[in-house]
């Protein structure tokens, strides 16, 4: 994840459970990505990458797909459970 940030030229990453109504900008990437499947299983796959955010400026274009941080692969997206 280090190496990721680090390219994308931001200093802090935050992650947010999909129950949160906004992500604060500072915390954006400006990407949204989505679980898919390829023939290796399933991958994240970044959807929109908004022109001069840090995704963009890191070379990341709609439909690359999410597949290693660090030089560790990336494991299969897998759904998150709310407590009841």
């Amino acid at each position: 994840m280090h190496e990721l940030v680090s390219q994308l030229k931001t200093s802090h990453t935050g992650f947010f459970h999909q129950s949160a109504r906004r992500i604060p900008a500072r915390f954006a990437i400006n990407a949204t990505f989505q679980r898919c499947q390829t023939t290796d299983g399933e991958r994240w796959m970044f959807l929109d990458v908004h022109e001069g955010g840090p995704a963009h400026a890191a070379g990341i274009q709609p439909g690359d797909l999410l597949l290693a941080i660090n030089g560790e692969e990336m494991q299969s997206p897998r759904p998150t459970r709310s407590p009841p």
